[in-house]
């Protein structure tokens, strides 16, 4: 990926960083987030840009789908198309008005859905109906 980078002349403007326990820091510094996966189940990573008020440009993944609307609360493409990526990543740069409803959309969702609260709520819930 870097020689890709290179090749590209994007080298100023791609950073690879190393493995790091702070990430939460990062989402601020952040347009939005892309998430090429082919697989997913619910990624921690999206739940932590929505939390942060990150958009997010996602492909349409199943596990992906639980959190993200296409055109509400974040852009989806088809797994593997590059081009389509891009051009969602485009869009989002071109309208900032549409990053950012979609962003607070996130947000909302994520606070409504997906906070530790409700997950051990849930988790309570479900072992009362079992025990």
């Amino acid at each position: 990926m870097r020689r890709q980078a290179k090749r590209a002349d994007l080298s100023d403007r791609v950073r690879f960083l190393p493995p790091r326990a702070d990430v939460e820091r990062l989402y601020p510094c952040m347009d939005a987030l892309a998430l090429p996966s082919l697989w997913e189940g619910l990624p921690l990573a999206l739940l932590e840009a929505g939390a942060a008020g990150v958009p997010v440009v996602a492909s349409d993944a199943p596990g992906i789908r639980e959190l993200v609307a296409h055109e509400t609360t974040g852009l989806f493409f088809p797994a593997g198309d590059a081009s389509a990526l891009s051009r969602a990543l485009v869009r989002l740069a071109r309208d900032p008005a549409l990053a950012a409803r979609m962003a607070a959309a996130l947000l909302k969702r994520v606070e409504e859905n997906h906070t530790v609260q409700r997950m051990v709520r849930d988790h309570a819930a479900l072992y009362r109906t079992v025990l």
